[in-house]
């Protein structure tokens, strides 16, 4: 029982940290767009964040 509920909390952590990296990789890629004079509509589309979520980061 020990060693199921450390393998959960283990396979839980990785799942979490994945999704965190994926986060940070839509927000280091829309800061480049950005600086790269993409527009906020289009940082959207193609990162999936929302328009508040792209003028908080730059």
């Amino acid at each position: 029982m020990y060693a199921e509920d450390i393998e959960k909390a283990t396979e839980k952590r990785m799942e979490e940290g994945r999704a965190e990296g994926i986060e940070e990789t839509k927000h280091d890629n829309a800061r480049k767009m950005k600086a790269l004079g993409a527009t906020p509509e289009f940082i959207s589309q193609v990162t999936g964040l929302s328009a508040e979520e792209i003028e908080a980061l730059l």
